[in-house]
């Protein structure tokens, strides 16, 4: 037998003590339909954004590219989150091991590890969209003036995407607590069987 299909096998067969997955489920289920929620929200809010961006600027080259440029970034970070976190509303613990409960809880532990890699790169795609869309407006104030406005609020976003990350570790620590109860329940289960 393959060294894989061995531990496949081995995972799957291992005995659990008496424990009721049930509410593992239920709250990754509940956790996950409110992920739903809040992300479909967040696409409403990039849609409405382009929308106004469009109905109040109206469409030239620089506002298109701009629109582009920020739906783009925004997506991207939205998508990925998305997906971070339906990974962990989807895992399968009907057979779980001290392995896939090590990972699980290391999930739950820095919920932004997989966001974290592309946020600032898209973030900074962000930025330039803005910016280009904001210089596609005439502006009766100096170049030097404009482009240092320009600079502050982008560092401002950026700040404000710092904020915006921490507070969300925060809010999926806070979420992610009886699923990790429930997890270091297993684990100790599991560690208890084993010994």
């Amino acid at each position: 037998m393959a060294p894989l299909e061995e531990l496949q096998q081995l995972w799957q067969h291992q005995p659990l003590a008496e424990m009721n997955l049930r509410r593992t489920w239920d709250a990754l289920d509940r956790f996950g339909r409110r992920q739903h929620v809040i992300n479909a929200l967040k696409i409403v809010l990039i849609a409405f954004e382009t929308w106004f961006c469009f109905t109040r600027l109206g469409v030239s080259k620089l506002t298109v590219c701009g629109q582009a440029l920020f739906v783009a970034g925004a997506i991207n970070i939205v998508f990925r989150d998305w997906r971070n976190q339906l990974g962990l509303a989807r895992a399968d613990f009907s057979a779980p091991s001290i392995h896939f409960v090590n990972e699980t809880l290391a999930r739950l532990d820095d919920p932004n590890a997989g966001l974290r890699k592309r946020l600032w790169r898209n973030l900074l795609v962000i930025v330039c969209g803005l910016n280009l869309v904001s210089y596609s407006r005439p502006s009766a104030s100096a170049p030097l003036l404009r482009a240092l406005v320009h600079l502050g609020l982008s560092i401002m976003l950026f700040a404000a995407a710092a904020i915006g990350a921490h507070l969300h570790a925060q809010r999926c620590r806070l979420e992610y607590r009886p699923i990790r109860k429930q997890l270091v329940a297993m684990k100790a289960a599991l560690e208890g069987k084993r010994s």
